[in-house]
């Protein structure tokens, strides 16, 4: 054998030791990769919701181009944000509990550019360009390559290793999904609450409830509030109309102002007919009560929609009166013409209908 020849072959067996090299530090481990990467982009996703609810006040429709819309954007931060944590750090968040590292194969961590170059292979190839049911074909296909011992294209020539698999790595990732759903879950419900919060200027109060209207799940009006409470036609209106359970235009909100600040809110609602059912007026009176109370600096989202029991007693056709978050709700009901079957009353026949509703809100002094 020449020098030549044996210099060759020599080259060749460093470079197919170097493969094996590679090859021996790439994780075997997909379920793991794909739980660090769920998590990663759960993170991005709480990220995202902060900034679409309270920067920039948008509230999605639940929808599914909206919910594909939604999985872009945090794709998009995982492309732009991953390669700068694998650049300084060497690791994300999901990986890191779970011990995963990625760097060269020298030990060397990642540039920036091939942390992107590596992401635009984890989306094309990994993650089907995001797009739904080829998505999972493709998370399936390198999960079982994996499995195989395959090296996924976008890790080649990466060091891609795993410290340990510890069960007390699992239960901290248990507790970490745990920590990121009940934030998701504070988020959303803060995000119900009014644009305006504090103090209210009869225009703050009127923004509450304009705000409240053209968000989903509540429908929008053709009519929009003005700083006097009253409603005028909405140039804008956009969507399907909700409806308050009375014929004719919304009752006007009778505010009462103290020092330029709201103090006080009220709807008052008067009908004598015959043969119509006894409404609640709940959507009105949610409406208010979300736009004053839900301003309010001592109110969270959470306890005001479930704990503080505002859905049933809203429903509620009878008078009460009730005190929340240093506000007192007075419902005062008058009615006559009706006859109690179950729980609700129908109108009696024959007979003319009389009802009169006053449900007024007044912060206590």
């Amino acid at each position: 054998m020449t020098m030549t020849e044996a210099a060759t072959t020599q080259s060749m067996a460093d470079d197919e030791k170097l493969v094996k090299e590679v090859e021996s530090t790439v994780v075997g481990h997909p379920w793991r990769r794909l739980i660090a990467r769920s998590f990663d982009q759960s993170l991005y996703g709480i990220i995202w919701a902060v900034f679409h609810y309270f920067i920039i006040w948008w509230h999605p429709p639940n929808s599914f181009f909206f919910n594909l819309l939604d999985s872009y954007i945090t794709l998009a931060m995982m492309m732009v944000i991953e390669p700068a944590l694998l650049a300084f750090w060497g690791t994300t968040p999901g990986k890191f509990i779970f011990g995963l590292e990625i760097r060269n194969t020298d030990g060397s961590r990642l540039t920036y550019s091939q942390g992107f170059s590596r992401m635009l292979g984890v989306f094309s190839k990994g993650l089907g360009y995001g797009i739904p049911i080829y998505n999972l074909v493709r998370c399936w296909r390198s999960s079982e390559a994996t499995l195989q011992g395959e090296i996924l294209e976008w890790d080649e020539g990466l060091s891609y290793q795993l410290k340990d698999t510890r069960p007390l790595r699992g239960w901290i990732m248990a507790g970490a999904y745990v920590m990121v759903l009940a934030t998701a879950f504070w988020i959303i419900m803060q995000a119900q609450l009014p644009v305006h919060r504090g103090d209210l200027t009869p225009e703050a109060y009127a923004a509450n409830v304009n705000d409240l209207l053209s968000r989903p799940n509540r429908g929008t009006m053709s009519r929009r509030m003005t700083a006097t409470g009253e409603w005028v036609e909405s140039s804008d209106h956009r969507g399907s109309v909700i409806y308050f359970d009375f014929d004719g235009p919304p009752p006007t909100h009778e505010l009462t102002v103290e020092n330029g600040l709201v103090t006080g809110v009220s709807f008052e609602v008067e009908r004598t007919d015959t043969d119509f059912w006894q409404p609640t007026y709940s959507y009105q009176k949610e409406l208010m009560v979300m736009a004053f109370i839900g301003a309010q600096k001592n109110v969270n989202g959470y306890g005001l929609i479930f704990r503080s029991g505002l859905q049933e007693m809203l429903s509620q056709r009878d008078s009460y009166t009730r005190e929340i978050a240093g506000v007192r709700i007075t419902n005062e009901v008058t009615h006559s013409g009706f006859d109690q079957v179950g729980v609700r009353p129908v109108p009696k026949e024959g007979q003319e209908q009389y009802h009169h509703v006053i449900f007024r809100l007044e912060k206590v002094q």
